[in-house]
């Protein structure tokens, strides 16, 4: 993908082989527009929790975080709110919504009113009916803009934003002596914020948590907006944005048997310009990476960079080793705002 960035007018054509069929849903979204939800799909549907709701109240109102639930059916195309029973999961944002079996699970995420979140709901697919997931072990930090997806019947999770730990701090500072104490997730006022890159695991059989993973290898750097995609037992984390909102353009494997991290070297092509928020999606034989923004500006305190380049990874080369990165789409690739 490279780090070259140019102004879109618009695309041109490459010959090529690939034919799609594409159509309109027959149904809009009916709900107001949001932005920060999560989603997954599970039993023939795609489930869609929260996020930042357009109030269209006025200039100047706050965001309001919705806990609406809302799915929409493939083979119906219809969107639908879903009137749970059950507990719900208080409104928030940015939160992570892995399926395992017929259960979706939500872990974190963050509210303006009340922080971050470090607690998991479980919703029931068949019986419709949140449920607040009781775990076992020590808990992940509270965070928000995570990733996590599922191996089996356990979820990885890595990185995101939030509350530091007087030690995460003091490690920022380079080698200052650790700190005993860890905040509470809801006591944050006053606490640093930052970026992690800690790997943990979720077992949805036992409702362990397991965040003192025995890992080898080099991790990759701290951050928030990745993508992390599973691909047969390894997960795949690509780009981000990191400390002082730089972004990344690395690719990192974990592997879920051997328990260790891998930094493959990417022949063909650098995976991408600097980027996060893009989407990494299995299709077929093929890691599709599409989209994203990057190059993030201090002083309008957003990126600047809007991506609409395709980028293909032969899954078989994932789960091997030995990557090769195509081009799937036409110059230029970013659109300069």
């Amino acid at each position: 993908m490279g780090n070259q960035t140019s102004a879109v007018s618009c695309s041109g054509y490459i010959e090529n082989d690939v034919i799609v069929h594409a159509e309109k849903a027959k149904n809009d979204f009916p709900f107001p527009p949001r932005e920060g939800c999560v989603a997954c799909s599970c039993s023939g549907r795609i489930y869609v929790f929260g996020g930042v709701v357009q109030t269209n109240h006025g200039e100047g109102d706050e965001p309001l975080e919705t806990n609406e639930l809302i799915t929409f059916d493939i083979a119906s195309q219809q969107w639908s709110k879903v009137h749970a029973k059950g507990t719900p999961p208080p409104a928030r944002a940015a939160a992570s919504l892995v399926a395992v079996g017929s259960k979706v699970y939500l872990f974190g995420g963050l509210s303006h009113m009340f922080g971050w979140f470090d607690d998991v709901f479980t919703f029931d697919t068949v019986t419709e009916t949140w449920s607040i997931m009781e775990t076992e072990g020590n808990k992940p930090r509270a965070r928000d803009k995570h990733q996590g997806v599922a191996v089996g019947t356990s979820i990885y999770y890595f990185g995101g934003f939030g509350p530091l730990t007087d030690e995460d701090v003091e490690l920022e500072e380079d080698d200052e002596e650790e700190s005993e104490e860890i905040p509470e997730a809801n006591d944050q006022e006053g606490a640093e914020f930052g970026w992690f890159n800690d790997l943990f695991v979720l077992d949805t059989a036992s409702r362990k948590w397991d965040t003192e993973l025995k890992v080898q290898g080099i991790p990759p750097a701290p951050r928030s907006f990745h993508s992390m995609t599973a691909v047969g037992k390894r997960v795949v984390v690509i780009g981000g944005r990191g400390r002082d909102n730089s972004h990344f353009a690395d690719l990192h494997i974990f592997d879920t048997e051997a328990r260790h991290w891998l930094q493959p070297e990417v022949k063909g092509a650098s995976v991408g310009a600097p980027r996060g928020q893009h989407i990494a999606e299995v299709v077929s034989d093929c890691l599709v990476v599409f989209g994203g923004t990057g190059n993030f500006s201090t002083d309008r305190m957003q990126c600047q960079d809007f991506y609409r380049d395709v980028w293909l990874i032969k899954t078989e080369e994932l789960i091997k080793g030995g990557i090769k990165v195509s081009h799937a789409s036409s110059n230029p690739n970013s659109q300069t705002v």
